[in-house]
């Protein structure tokens, strides 16, 4: 389906190529017209003590399909050095990533947030007319598995929007939202969310009645208000509004940063994979863009500086993960492939077991001596005499390639398995 040209940008909800989303060079702390309800929210709740963690908790590895450009092993890596305990995963629409983001986290002593930023309508999805307007018909909606029933609710909602709600983006409703809720924490999330949007029109009742609505959905426990600051003027202009909700619903707030690149000098790259989205060129001046370099993972450190007047926001990350307590069951035999048991006399493992097998049957097949690419053994095969060190040369690369692949996609036991089988029949 083509992409609209005035599509609206994942970050803010505006549309392109009429506007851009731009840093200002006030800061929130600056403009007394914010300073006052975030008073009046801190008076009410105050700072815990004891606690100084802070959780990412909106993040888009590179299975946010162009999009994020973060790699999971990248993005351990990173959170990892920033020490930290915890990690959300929440891309757009899709849970592609969730057990490799849950196995990845778990081997690096992270706790694995597995959740989604799936796309909700506030009519039904079944309706499939007219155009589908991010932050206009179409409303971003953070979501995160407190447990099992969580994790598999979240399984049907985006099952569902895929196979039943798919125009233009996989959406669900809040119908299907209702059915699901169990086990699940709700954010009013980013620009492109709904409660933002109606406070970006100007209409608090309207902002009021969703957050009341995804209260009644969630509960008041499960339900987070979520305040963003990249630079983007949108964003600091409708803290005071979100900041007025969650005192009047006793919300606490927590702060993100939406995070879509590992480091701050991957922007350019994600810039890059934007324009192939888009099928738009860099240097196109009217086009959809992330400016600034803000979108990446930050520390606690660089949150608690931007967000100083919210402190709370920092610390209530960590409350958020603590909620959280998801173990996804593996049981015996749900593995994808079986584990190849090593003859008694190899003492290599797998991947050199299957190297040497290779390497036999290029022997055997072609007369081809790998250790020696271009030299052949003393009765070379008939294929190996007519074509000569080209083909040896070839087939040395071809196979050293295959390998290679087969070992980064996790399928020398597969290989291993069906060798064994075959050599047996024969």
């Amino acid at each position: 389906m083509p992409i609209p040209s005035d599509f609206g940008c994942g970050c803010c909800g505006r549309k392109f190529p009429a506007q851009q989303c731009g840093p200002v060079p006030s800061t929130a702390s600056d403009d007394p017209a914010l300073r006052a309800p975030r008073d009046a929210l801190l008076s009410h709740s105050p700072l815990p003590t004891i606690d100084k963690n802070f959780v990412h908790l909106h993040v888009h590895s590179d299975y946010s399909l162009l999009d994020g450009c973060c790699r999971i092993d990248r993005l351990m890596d990173r959170a990892a050095e920033l020490g930290m305990g915890a990690l959300a995963l929440t891309d757009h629409g899709n849970l592609y990533g969730a057990i490799d983001f849950y196995n990845q986290a778990s081997a690096k002593g992270i706790k694995p947030l597995i959740g989604c930023e799936l796309y909700l309508v506030e009519t039904s999805r079944l309706e499939k007319h007219g155009r589908s307007d991010e932050g206009k018909t179409i409303f971003h909606l953070g979501l995160l598995a407190k447990n099992l029933t969580g994790y598999q609710n979240l399984l049907k909602l985006v099952s569902d929007a895929h196979l039943r709600g798919f125009y233009y983006k996989p959406r669900t409703d809040f119908e299907t939202l209702a059915r699901h809720a169990a086990g699940l924490i709700g954010f009013s999330g980013c620009l492109a969310s709904l409660v933002p949007q109606r406070l970006l029109g100007g209409d608090y009742e309207e902002a009021r009645k969703a957050c009341g609505r995804f209260v009644d959905i969630f509960g008041r426990e499960n339900y987070f208000i979520e305040i963003q600051d990249h630079g983007i003027p949108e964003q600091r202009q409708i803290i005071p509004g979100l900041l007025k909700l969650a005192e009047e619903f006793n919300l606490k707030v927590i702060c993100t940063n939406d995070v879509h690149y590992v480091r701050s000098q991957d922007a350019g790259p994600h810039d890059a994979l934007l324009c192939i989205q888009t099928g738009a060129k860099i240097d196109d001046e009217k086009r959809m863009r992330f400016d600034g370099t803000q979108f990446y993972l930050k520390s606690r450190a660089e949150m608690e500086k931007l967000f100083i007047e919210v402190p709370e926001s920092v610390t209530n990350t960590q409350l958020v993960a603590e909620m959280c307590d998801l173990s996804i069951p593996f049981p015996k035999g749900s593995e994808r492939y079986s584990k190849y048991p090593l003859p008694p006399e190899v003492k290599s493992d797998r991947a050199a077991y299957l190297r040497d097998l290779c390497i036999a049957g290029l022997k055997k097949r072609y007369g081809v001596d790998y250790a020696t690419a271009k030299e052949f053994s003393a009765v070379p095969s008939e294929a190996s005499a007519k074509e000569g060190p080209a083909l040896a040369q070839t087939l040395v690369e071809r196979l050293d390639f295959e390998l290679s692949v087969i070992g980064a996609t996790g399928f020398i036991d597969y290989f291993l398995v069906v060798w064994d089988f075959i050599d047996w029949a024969k």
